[in-house]
């Protein structure tokens, strides 16, 4: 987030906001206390999105999948953990990363778009087939 110190502020703008696992990220806003988990989950995802409006910046949030997506090539939104709505009902789009359960397929990942407001009326969903190189960190749509 942009410093306080005021002369930052005039030089550097904030482009991107990313929150690696939002779920844990201590939480002491209204309700808390007496909130239900997904309704402080909620509360954390539009918070965060409201973040993004204020600082004109896109902002990126990590999540894990419950179980229920174990083995699943391309999870649902129900399948966010700890959440079945609240987090899809506060994001713009949501990325996942799925991994089936066959030996010979240890390497493939399937990544798809499973809400996404910018996609266009008729289009598909995005779902692609990629292949982890885990010792580089990253995905390769071409082999």
């Amino acid at each position: 987030f942009p410093s306080h110190d005021s002369r930052l502020e005039q030089t550097k703008k904030v482009v991107c906001i990313i929150f690696d696992m939002l779920d844990n990220v201590r939480w002491g806003g209204s309700s808390s206390k007496t909130a239900r988990t997904d309704e402080i989950l909620e509360m954390k995802y539009r918070w965060a999105r409201s973040l993004g409006v204020e600082y004109d910046a896109v902002v990126l949030k990590t999540s894990q999948l419950s179980a229920e997506a174990e083995g699943v090539a391309y999870p649902t939104l129900a399948m966010l953990a700890g959440s079945k709505t609240a987090k899809a009902g506060a994001t713009d789009m949501i990325i996942t990363i799925g991994k089936v359960n066959d030996i010979s397929m240890d390497k493939v990942r399937f990544i798809g778009a499973p809400k996404n407001k910018l996609r266009r009326e008729g289009a598909p969903p995005m779902e692609l087939e990629v292949v982890l190189h885990a010792d580089r960190g990253y995905y390769n749509a071409g082999e």
